[in-house]
């Protein structure tokens, strides 16, 4: 087999990984926007190796859009999407030196801005959780296979042909960038897994008074019995609970259970779910405040998902679990 040929077989099986893992996550149920662009990125390698001056061009400016979505935890502004205009005018023109120089600035500029970024979301999500959440690394591990694929791309871009189509380089380069894309892919497809933080972190409140889960409104009607029944059996422990399932072991209908739960508390099913699973936590994190396991208390709170229990602790309490218990210490 000639040498070409073999170049350019191996240059086949990365953009075969790309395209599954593209498919794959492209009709992955509750895609993000985030990967959506990251996957066009993808895409863009795969076109990237018929015409290098075209395609490679826009990878970079989709994998800062698709971090910007992420580490801003917002929509994207407007303005970004300007990042494309430099890559558009030089792919137009198709001058090969001024492709490898803008990619080499684009690369720099990329890889300073994303580390930035991708550092301050990672601290944001340290401050909001105060256990290890693996899912956090998930960005720094993207930029890491993003930035070693790109660089050596680009470094290999500057042999000569005849060097880049021998046996052992092609094989070589063809390896590394299929490993780096399997992993790259894999963690895109991972993706929507990243913990969900406020865009505001709730602020420290004072020691005193000791703040109480919030109750949107007074009792103000008489006990039914029903409401009785759910805070002595702990129903809202069950973590699979719902209207329809609680509604049946009290042997009600929906409509009278959520009427009587909104007419006691003010609240909606979920909402009131929520409250005594809050005050529950609370409970017990107040007996075992000194070595206290938060994902531990979230699981015995009902909470299936960690995520979930440090979403509703902060909406319903204004500050974080290891907020609460840096207060209450104080407090002792």
């Amino acid at each position: 087999m000639e040498s070409k040929t073999l170049y350019l077989i191996l240059q086949i099986l990365p953009a075969v990984v790309i395209l599954f893992w593209a498919v794959a996550i492209f009709f992955k149920k509750g895609i993000r926007k985030s990967q959506l662009l990251m996957v066009a990125g993808m895409v863009m390698a795969i076109f990237s190796i018929v015409d290098r001056n075209m395609a490679v061009l826009f990878i970079y400016p989709l994998f800062f859009l698709a971090i910007r979505e992420v580490t801003l935890r917002s929509d994207i502004p407007k303005w970004d999407w300007l990042i494309f205009l430099p890559s558009l005018a030089l792919a137009a023109l198709k001058i090969p030196v001024a492709t490898n120089i803008f990619l080499c600035l684009q690369m720099m500029t990329f890889s300073i801005w994303a580390v930035v970024g991708v550092s301050r979301y990672n601290k944001a999500v340290a401050e909001f959780f105060d256990t290890e959440n693996d899912s956090a690394d998930r960005l720094t591990q993207i930029l890491l296979y993003l930035i070693a694929t790109i660089v050596v791309l680009e470094v290999l871009a500057f042999l000569p042909y005849r060097i880049l189509k021998t046996p052992p380089v092609a094989v070589s380069l063809s390896l590394f960038v299929t490993a780096m894309q399997c992993l790259l892919g894999w963690n895109v497809y991972k993706l929507d897994t990243l913990p969900e933080i406020p865009v505001e972190m709730p602020k420290p409140t004072p020691a005193v008074p000791k703040p109480q889960p919030r109750q949107e409104k007074a009792e103000n009607e008489p006990d039914n019995g029903i409401i009785s029944r759910i805070l002595e059996e702990k129903m809202f422990l069950d973590p699979t609970i719902s209207l329809a399932s609680m509604a049946e072991r009290l042997n009600t209908n929906r409509t009278y259970l959520s009427n009587s739960i909104h007419g006691r508390y003010g609240q909606n099913f979920s909402d009131f779910i929520n409250h005594r699973r809050i005050e529950y936590a609370l409970e017990l994190m107040k007996e075992e405040r000194d070595g206290t396991n938060i994902k531990d208390i979230a699981v015995r709170s009902g909470y299936s998902h960690l995520q979930s229990f440090y979403r509703n602790f902060a909406q319903i309490m204004d500050m974080t679990p290891k907020m609460w218990l840096a207060d209450n210490r104080k407090g002792k």
